[in-house]
């Protein structure tokens, strides 16, 4: 198939059809397609076919042009604060990028800026260096490597890691939940701090009695809700919005590729009702895109079907805010721009 296939380009150019002479370069790189379920000379003859087919402008047989994207793209970064289901973000992500050619690299680390968890650094090491190895390595096996990052940094410390990152051509995609006073209320719940370290507030249980599970809530049949600090509401609210621009500045800043803001509710948004199918389906094809892949939306669609109205939409806010009235009653008078993202008991 293949030398039928280079015959047959032969014969087309010599006939003197014109192309785009940036192609010549293009099949000297390694190209991938879509699984496809076949033997490997049957993979082999498909992708020659194609690269003739869009030598002669006819396309690929391949959905959309996602055969063309690498098993070896670049690092992709995910960046996303605390409380924003990131675990099952990026789980969802490693899923789904196999089905566009994307090869994996290995590692259930999905915090690698984080000194504590990053499985490549090494004593008196940088993170940069740590994280060149971990990229180099994905590099050497045609593989990608995908990670969280909460908050872009820029100091000494993380100084070698971005500028590593930057020359790797790391692309990136900044998930935001739009509902900051849920991302409040989680941050509270789960005994997140604020980058000053002060407290956003404390958890009480139904009887309004002082808890600590924290993080470990999660895991627990015990109701836990959040005393939100009244005169910090409006503050914390604002902090939590402004995320995503903040996170797009210094990308841009930093010498970064620029990225797309994807918001948590459309990315979910088909778990609640089969009407929101659409909706995260180009929520997701939009995330993709941010980390330069082309992806297939009917592969996406195919992907979340099977958990289309599976859970129940988020309930209201008297179930997990003990001073409900009190954080009302702000909410209508100084942080009006915020007032819609309460989620109130049915009349």
């Amino acid at each position: 198939m293949r030398f039928a296939c280079c015959a047959a380009f032969a014969a087309f150019t010599c006939a003197g059809a014109s192309f785009d002479a940036s192609w010549a370069e293009e099949i000297q790189e390694p190209l991938s397609l879509i699984q496809v379920k076949a033997s490997a000379d049957a993979q082999e003859e498909v992708q020659w076919w194609n690269i003739f087919r869009r030598f002669a402008g006819g396309g690929d047989d391949s959905a959309e042009s996602a055969a063309f994207n690498t098993p070896d793209q670049p690092p992709l970064m995910i960046l996303q604060r605390g409380c924003t289901g990131s675990s099952e973000i990026i789980r969802m992500a490693r899923e789904m990028l196999p089905l566009f050619g994307v090869a994996l690299y290995p590692t259930s680390v999905k915090e690698l800026v984080r000194v504590s968890k990053n499985p490549w650094l090494r004593e008196g090491e940088d993170l940069g260096t740590a994280m060149k190895r971990g990229v180099d390595d994905a590099a050497r096996q045609r593989q990608t490597l995908i990670f969280d990052n909460f908050h872009l940094k820029d100091n000494d410390f993380y100084r070698t890691m971005n500028e590593f990152m930057v020359q790797a051509k790391t692309r990136s995609v900044i998930v935001h939940r739009n509902n900051s006073l849920d991302t409040l209320i989680c941050d509270v719940r789960d005994c997140f701090e604020d980058p000053s370290g002060v407290q956003r507030g404390y958890t009480v249980d139904e009887e309004g009695n002082k808890i600590d599970l924290c993080f470990n809530r999660r895991s627990s049949t015990q109701a836990t809700l959040a005393h939100l600090k009244s005169n910090r509401v409006v503050h914390h609210l604002q902090e939590a919005a402004a995320f995503p621009e903040r996170q797009r500045a210094l990308l841009e800043e930093l010498g970064y590729e620029p990225a797309e803001t994807v918001l948590v509710e459309d990315l979910y948004a088909f778990e609640y009702s089969k009407d929101n199918l659409e909706q995260s389906v180009d929520a997701w094809t939009k995330f993709f895109s941010s980390l330069g892949l082309v992806a297939d939306s009917s592969k996406i669609r195919e992907y979340l079907k099977k958990d289309v109205a599976s859970r129940s939409p988020p309930g209201p806010h008297s179930k997990s805010i003990s001073n409900l009235k009190t954080v009302m009653r702000i909410l209508e008078t100084d942080g009006k721009d915020f007032n819609w993202m309460l989620r109130r008991d049915e009349e």
